[in-house]
């Protein structure tokens, strides 16, 4: 047995085989069921009754090793398509997300509140570069007049009596 989903190989032992019997679903018509075990636990399967390989999903029986050998090199083709066109499906991927921003109502609103928010947040980093560029201009002056200890003394203004009031 081999499940190409999973990449893996099982052999088994053929514990019965039924009798073919009628089922109207199959076209053929005949099925048999099948009881294999696989390293102590045992499955029945239904196959076609005439067929020598027998597919379910991704698994493949068989009892013959190069119909098996054919079911492992396709799955191998297969999953190196999908390695070689890794980039193109990436990008396919990105293009329908940008699809479904543009249809899906709940992605509009997110797209148009994360928008929002990163619009914010630039205004928001915008007024703190200029507070801290402004509080830098405002410490070069504080620090440039404190250097100069006779401009910083305020002339005390005087009221009309003559008498002196403090800043």
């Amino acid at each position: 047995m081999f499940d190409s989903d999973a990449a893996e190989f099982r052999e088994g032992i053929i514990q019965s085989v039924s009798p073919p019997r009628m089922d109207v679903n199959v076209p053929s018509g005949l099925v048999v069921d099948v009881a294999i075990s696989f390293g102590g636990g045992k499955s029945t399967y239904v196959f076609l009754g005439d067929a020598e390989v027998a597919q379910m999903g991704g698994t493949t029986f068989s009892s013959s090793m190069s119909s098996i050998l054919e079911a492992v090199k396709a799955a191998r083709t297969k999953y190196q398509d999908i390695v070689d066109n890794y980039e193109a499906a990436k990008g396919k991927v990105t293009k329908c997300e940008t699809i479904i921003k543009q249809l899906d109502p709940e992605m509009k609103r997110a797209v148009a509140d994360e928008e929002r928010w990163k619009k914010m947040e630039s205004m928001q980093l915008g007024f703190f570069e200029k507070m801290s560029a402004c509080m830098d201009k405002l410490l070069t002056i504080v620090e440039t007049k404190a250097a100069q200890p006779n401009q910083l003394q305020a002339t005390t203004p005087t009221t009309k009596k003559g008498q002196q009031t403090l800043l």
